[in-house]
């Protein structure tokens, strides 16, 4: 199974095989490298982070999560940083 892979460097539409899912891999188009991390699951990432904060949620940070979630959101900004 494969799944989407939007390269934060050039844009490109990446079609990942499923066992690099969370592994660094390099774009083909403009050969800059990324986690290889779904659309999708940026894309609810960014929705749940975004639910945490305009509920104010206090997380603690031994809580199961918070760790990948801080890693995903610090990879949305780099991407964006890129921009």
């Amino acid at each position: 199974m494969r799944f989407q892979v939007d390269c934060p460097h050039c844009d490109a539409m990446l079609s990942v095989p499923e066992k690099y899912h969370y592994t660094t891999i390099k774009c083909p188009e403009c050969g800059g490298q990324m986690e290889a991390v779904s659309t999708e699951t940026m894309r609810v990432t960014r929705q749940f982070i975004e639910e945490l904060e305009d509920a104010d949620a206090e997380v603690s940070e031994g809580s199961p999560g918070v760790t990948t979630l801080r890693r995903v959101a610090a990879l949305q900004g780099a991407a964006e940083d890129d921009e």
